[in-house]
Formats: C-alpha cells, structure tokens, sequence
C-alpha cells in the first residue's frame, strides 16, 4: 500500500469517526444519558461543540484572519477556512507552541502542495517563513509569488522572497527585480 492510500484510508476513517462523534454528541445535546442533575450541563456542553463544529465549516470570508486552533486537524476545516488555519498553525509552529505531532503533520503536508496559499503566505509573514522553514516553496513558484508580491504591494515579503530565491542561484545577475 502507497503512502497514498494509507493516508487516504486514515482520512476516510477519522471522517466516519468524526461523524459518529458529532451524531453521539446530537443525541446528548437532545437527552443525555445521565442523572437529571447533570442532564442540563451535558445538554449545554454539548450544545456548545455542535456549534464549534458548524462555526468550523461556514467561511469566515475574506478577512484574512489567522485561526489559531491547534487542536483542530486542516482536514476539519471547509476549504474557505483552511488559508486563515494554516496562518495561524504557521504562527504558532514558528513561536515554538506544542502542536500533537499528527496534527502537525496534516498541516505541514497540506502547506506543502498548496500554491492557492500563495496569496495568504504574502498576506501572513509567518506562513510565507514557515514555507521558507520547511523548503515547501520549489524554484518553478518562486516568479508566481513575486507576481503576489507585486499584486498586493507588499515590498517586504518581496524582499523576503527575493533572498529565499538567492538559495536556487546566487550568482545569477541576469534578472532584476523593483521593489
């Protein structure tokens, strides 16, 4: 079995365990199987994680914002949520923060094969050094960034990916760049 389908078999699996975990947890929200003293908190508490986990799949929009939630793997996030969590997993890995291996490790896989993050790495400083960190950028990608760079007039990440480009030719001299 490829590394391939082993992830994708663990993928399908933590989806169906996570569906059984949120069907459990609709049933203790409606009536928990508990003495009447602690039915109302079970029924709140569970109230409150369905709702964290319907927050979790409605985009936030184009803010821009870094969602810190390191408990939370990338694959738990809709797709209009994951830029803003690879932001702040970004932030957070680079400041040192515990992060559980596995989930650490989704989201660096995720980071890596993801060129739509682009414009979230010049946005985010953090992401964009995380990138450089980890050598997730290849050299074929390095003019796509400098064009988002230039797109959002954002000089200073421009720079930065100037000098991680010096990595793939330091001596070359033939092109030039504005900043």
């Amino acid at each position: 079995m490829s590394d391939r389908e082993i992830y994708e078999t663990e993928n399908a699996l933590a989806k169906e365990r996570y569906a059984l975990v949120c069907e459990r947890i609709r049933e203790a929200a409606k009536q928990p199987e508990t003495q009447e003293a602690f039915a109302d908190y079970f029924k709140k508490t569970a109230a409150f994680i369905l709702l964290t986990t319907e927050v979790l799949q409605k985009p936030i929009g184009d803010s821009g914002l870094a969602l810190i939630a390191l408990h939370i793997s990338i694959s738990n996030f809709s797709a209009a949520n994951k830029p803003g969590a690879c932001c702040g997993f970004a932030k957070a890995y680079l400041d040192g923060a515990e992060i559980d291996e596995e989930i650490k490790a989704g989201y660096l896989k995720y980071i890596k094969g993801q060129k739509k993050l682009y414009p979230a790495a010049v946005q985010h400083e953090a992401l964009l050094q995380l990138m450089f960190a980890e050598k997730m950028i290849p050299r074929e990608d390095i003019e796509l960034l400098l064009e988002e760079c230039d797109k959002q007039k954002n000089a200073a990440a421009k720079a930065a990916v100037l000098e991680y480009a010096h990595q793939f030719d330091p001596a070359d001299t033939s092109k030039t760049y504005k900043l």
